[in-house]
């Protein structure tokens, strides 16, 4: 959608909202977003300049309410945009950088749907004509919906590290887990496109295959549950690991089963998350045994 700089009622450049590029930074993510500026002819003795541009910027999530990401700055130099006696064109990009924090927060008001970024655009206006100068603001909606923004979390990296920062590959990218990895990533797939009995079935299967590749099932299991824990001091770091492995496994189930109990329970955005985080805890103490 186009918006339009005004001076004193005078239309002199249209703006239009481009593409969203992410960028992966070491420790940090930014965003760039892109805006197309048509000036519009006028003649030398009324050119039109706009300088100082900068921004700030807003995202909204399926309620539709804006919540404040940051201040944003133009790429490169400042360089001030004028009409002149020809229709011009100029390309201006605009960056913000966000930590993980402040992306799990986007996530969290998505809730695996579309997304609204609103870039509000100032700069201050000089006219030759009327000599004095005067500040302006616009604001331009940027549409992100679920598979654009996907890409963009491709494209900074961020679907490969989840909310505690866990890898999500073995160190040394082990070919025996590899099957456990592509869970897992399905896992983070499903989670943001909005399915979250899905991830957390996707983190079941995880733990499932965590458990055939480390012999959980060689050892013989107590046949109560309270007997897990009597010599439980005694255990070792390894065994210790693997009854969490064992206990999570039975909330993780009623993902994959449809009987009257398991069909009861409802899967949220912050199960699905917490769900990764836990499997991508115990894989990581697992693999590193």
């Amino acid at each position: 959608m186009s918006e339009y700089w005004l001076l004193n009622s005078t239309m002199f450049a249209d703006l239009d909202a481009g593409s969203i590029i992410g960028i992966q930074g070491l420790g940090f993510y930014r965003l760039q977003f892109q805006l197309k500026v048509a000036t519009r002819n006028t003649p030398e003795e009324q050119k039109i300049t706009v300088m100082n541009l900068a921004g700030e910027l807003s995202v909204a999530g399926l309620d539709g309410k804006q919540h404040y990401l940051g201040h944003v700055w133009r790429q490169g130099f400042n360089i001030p945009l004028s009409t002149s006696t020809h229709v011009g064109t100029h390309h201006v990009t605009f960056e913000i950088e966000l930590d993980t924090a402040r992306l799990e927060g986007i996530e969290r008001i998505r809730l695996g749907g579309d997304l609204k970024f609103y870039l509000n655009v100032h700069g201050v206006i000089n006219s030759v004509q009327w000599g004095a100068q005067q500040s302006n603001q616009v604001i331009l909606c940027y549409p992100a919906n679920q598979s654009a923004w996907i890409k963009i979390l491709e494209q900074i990296d961020f679907r490969k590290t989840l909310l505690l920062e866990l890898q999500l590959l073995p160190e040394g990218n082990n070919p025996v887990y590899a099957n456990a990895v592509k869970h897992l990533q399905n896992a983070q797939t499903q989670m943001l496109q909005g399915h979250y009995r899905n991830a957390v079935s996707e983190c079941r299967d995880v733990l499932e295959s965590l458990s055939t590749i480390l012999g959980d099932e060689k050892e013989q299991t107590p046949e109560t549950l309270k007997s897990w824990f009597l010599d439980a001091q005694n255990m070792s770091k390894e065994q210790r690991i693997r009854l969490m492995r064992r206990a999570f496994k039975v909330l993780t189930n009623a993902s994959k089963h449809a009987d009257v109990n398991a069909a009861s329970i409802e899967w949220g955005a912050t199960d699905a998350r917490t769900a990764i985080n836990m499997t991508a805890s115990l894989f990581q103490l697992s693999t590193e045994l």
